[in-house]
């Protein structure tokens, strides 16, 4: 072969060559064509892709023909290339591959032409609905741990999104890869330019970009493929969008920290009896201080709980009906209670101490006083006494009694607090000067007349009224009468970072079962209904079921009236039931009488409180004995003054107090220490939260990819140019009725073809 030609092909063997068409990519220009052939006259339209030769001449001469393409200046040896397409040579003992010249057209099914694309669509439906899936999974749930893959939840979701957004973009490309096919063959020659920018649209994001300004809105299908293509690129970030993580307090099972809350069954304080013999009785020095100090601030016995994360919660259950059955309790145990009433409208005054000596300073003098139980104090009334500021004496301001019957109050006493007060430890009735209902001024006094006046009232009453806010205290007062009680307390609680909140919902009073029996018995017992019992709730329905059907049976007389719409005045009925052991509480007559006398010992005091501004109250208890001692009571009263509702909290602190002592020595209900309630412990660990409408987008997506695919096999169903991205007809365009060719028959024309790039310097 001679140095100027720059295209050949292989030598074959004289046996083995065969004509082909030859096309050379690497010329400058087209020679000369001047062949009077009639041939010629198509050679522009239908030229050969190349063409072979079967001799070359000895002198090294190129010759050249319509079908081949020369370089123009040979001065200097050019480096030649060229795409050499041929017919395929069959291995040695197999035949030629057969013509596919004269190929019949063929038509393939449109499904079968998009199978791959179909196939991708079902997939990243798939994955789409995959992530939906494990992102549902996860949603208000821990954040999973995946130790074992090494991965975390956003991971896989990522990989996922990768994967859909794979097969998304495929399927576009492939959409535009067909398009630039019917872009061609609408009917007019397009620039190869263009053709170039639709290839390569369907290759990459970039194609895709520079294809917008070519097809603008003539296209709107292929519009609508790169701006699925283009926003495909989304699909990650707003899928990772979707997941957010929060704090969130999850429960965790320890055996071998639980949650646990101390309960009661029996009540138990060995040194408030004393050597074995009810003789004598009196609180431990610990529970005399826990009541006294209780007044004054209140303790949280975090021993009773364990916690061991700082956050807790106890399941609750419910009676299912009587008194309970609107109320949630999560542990029950014996103790104290106590309640207080406003007795205010049974208080007489303000009069004066002496009316007939008017010329006295006494008829200055204001007294408020209540009636009381005149069986024990005769003598005396329960009082309260304002002297006048010059020649009188310090001011009587609170004045609290022990009583046994209350029936002097009932006027103002509902019959709840009655059927409580019947089966009191001790009643205690307080009267105290209040600033409940006084105008502060901004000059530091008060106003406490309520609304006395000439026509309402008497004179003498309104004179006493209104010079009585002169002597710089305040004239208002605040009468209660308080009842303590044992009682079975409900509770409900929780531990919240590190924080014990227990509450009271409902307590309900211990009722002495029997009158007749020696007192020294252990009289005062009751049922705690509901009762969670080895995994079962017993209520005041099913606890006493025949003794074979409940664990642990236990006999208990058991009121059957309801305490709250019992008589007060009435003998209380009782009758013998059979309940679990574990659901009985009770507590010992000697805790009650040892309370009673320490009470009894402590609360019949009177408080006075000088004129001058630096005076403080001063309290003095009053012993059986004629003995008076000082009192803790002054921490009743703040600023010379107290109200209703500081002596309900004060008698509330010190039933809470002794409850909880109780509860700190008590047993179980076989005399085991320390009965407890197990509850949940809660961690704070990551959670997921799924903000779904994150998935629109890419949701929206994957149904406009479905919708150009479906309208792409729509449009070109009868079309036989599907090629999509194929490049086998443009190097086949040469061939007879490659028009009329499907992608399979296009695929087996180019079976009997091969095809090489050749590069070699010319000399």
């Amino acid at each position: 072969m001679s140095a100027p030609d720059m295209f050949e092909v292989e030598d074959l063997g004289p046996s083995q060559r065969e004509p082909l068409p030859r096309q050379s990519i690497g010329s400058r220009r087209p020679s000369s064509i001047n062949h009077p052939d009639s041939r010629s006259q198509n050679s522009e339209e239908h030229r050969p892709l190349a063409a072979g030769r079967d001799n070359e001449p000895s002198d090294g001469s190129v010759e050249t023909s319509e079908n081949e393409y020369q370089l123009e200046d040979l001065s200097e040896p050019p480096t030649a290339t060229g795409i050499i397409l041929r017919k395929a040579v069959p291995p040695p003992g197999t035949s030629n591959t057969k013509d596919t010249t004269g190929q019949k057209k063929d038509r393939e099914n449109v499904f079968w032409i998009w199978k791959e694309e179909l196939l991708l669509l079902v997939v990243a439906a798939g994955f789409f609905a995959g992530i939906c899936r494990i992102l549902y999974i996860y949603d208000e749930k821990e954040l999973p741990h995946w130790d074992d893959l090494g991965i975390t939840l956003n991971t896989l979701i990522s990989i996922i999104a990768t994967i859909f957004r794979a097969s998304l973009a495929i399927i576009t490309f492939e959409i535009l890869a067909q398009l630039k096919w019917d872009w061609i063959s609408s009917g007019s020659f397009r620039p190869m330019q263009q053709v170039q920018v639709f290839d390569s649209a369907s290759r990459g994001i970039l194609g895709c970009l520079r294809l917008i300004p070519i097809i603008a809105i003539q296209h709107p299908l292929a519009l609508a493929a790169i701006f699925v293509t283009v926003s495909s690129i989304g699909i990650g970030s707003f899928t990772q969008q979707s997941i957010q993580t929060f704090q969130c307090r999850l429960p965790i099972q320890s055996l071998d920290y639980p949650a646990t809350i101390t309960t009661v069954n029996y009540a138990e304080f060995s040194d408030s009896w004393a050597g074995g013999i009810y003789y004598e009785t009196g609180l431990d020095m610990k529970l005399k201080l826990a009541m006294k100090d209780a007044i004054l601030s209140s303790r949280e016995y975090s021993s009773l709980f364990s916690c061991p994360s700082g956050n807790c919660t106890f399941p609750t259950y419910s009676n299912g009906g009587g008194y309970s059955r609107s109320n949630q309790t999560s542990h029950a145990s014996v103790g104290f209670c106590s309640r207080c009433s406003d007795i205010k409208k049974l208080v007489r005054g303000p009069e004066p101490l002496n009316s007939s000596a008017s010329s006295r300073p006494r008829n200055l003098t204001v007294v408020y006083s209540l009636p009381n139980d005149l069986t024990v104090y005769k003598p005396k009334r329960m009082e309260i006494i304002y002297w006048p500021r010059l020649g009188g004496e310090d001011n009587l301001v609170l004045n609290t009694r022990t009583e046994t019957n209350i029936d002097w109050a009932h006027e103002a006493l509902d019959n709840e607090f009655l059927n409580r007060a019947r089966w009191a430890a001790v009643n205690i009735t307080i009267l105290g000067a209040s600033k409940d209902g006084c105008n502060d001024h901004q000059n530091g006094t008060f106003t406490c007349h309520e609304g006395c006046n000439e026509e309402t009232e008497s004179a003498d009453s309104c004179r006493y009224s209104d010079h009585l806010h002169q002597f710089e205290r305040p004239i208002n007062l605040a009468a209660a009468v308080c009842t303590l009680y044992p009682c079975i307390k409900y509770f409900t609680a929780e531990v919240e970072d590190g924080q014990i909140h227990e509450k009271v919902e409902w307590d309900i009073p211990l009722r002495r079962e029997r009158l007749d029996t020696p007192s020294f018995r252990r009289l005062w017992q009751g049922i705690m209904q509901p009762c969670l019992v080895n995994g079962t709730v017993y209520t005041s329905a099913n606890a006493s079921s025949p003794p074979g059907k409940i664990p642990n049976p236990a006999p208990v007389l058991f009121h059957i009236d309801d305490w709250v719409t019992e008589n007060p005045r009435s003998v209380s009925e009782f009758v013998n039931v059979t309940v679990p052991a574990d659901c009985i509480v009770e507590l010992p007559t000697y805790i009650l009488d040892s309370l009673r006398d320490e009470i009894r010992a402590t609360y019949n005091t009177n408080c006075t409180m000088g004129h001058q501004p630096w005076a403080r109250v001063e309290c003095v208890q009053h012993q059986s004995s004629g003995d008076s001692s000082e009192s803790h009571l002054a921490t009743l009263m703040t600023d010379g003054t107290t109200s209703v509702s500081a002596i309900d909290k004060a008698m509330d602190s010190i039933t809470t107090r002794l409850t909880n002592e109780i509860r700190e020595v008590g047993t179980g209900p076989f005399g085991n220490p320390n009965p407890k309630v197990k509850g949940l412990v809660w961690e704070t660990r990551a959670c997921v939260h799924i903000e779904w409408y994150w998935l629109i987008f890419p949701g929206a997506l994957l149904i406009m990819c479905a919708i150009l695919l479906a309208t792409i096999m729509v449009t070109d169903a009868k079309k036989k140019h599907v090629w999509k991205s194929s490049i086998l007809p443009f190097l086949l365009k040469d061939h007879p009725g490659i028009q009329s060719l499907s992608i399979k028959g296009v695929a087996k024309v180019a079976d009997g073809y091969e095809v090489k790039m050749e590069t070699k310097n010319t000399v």
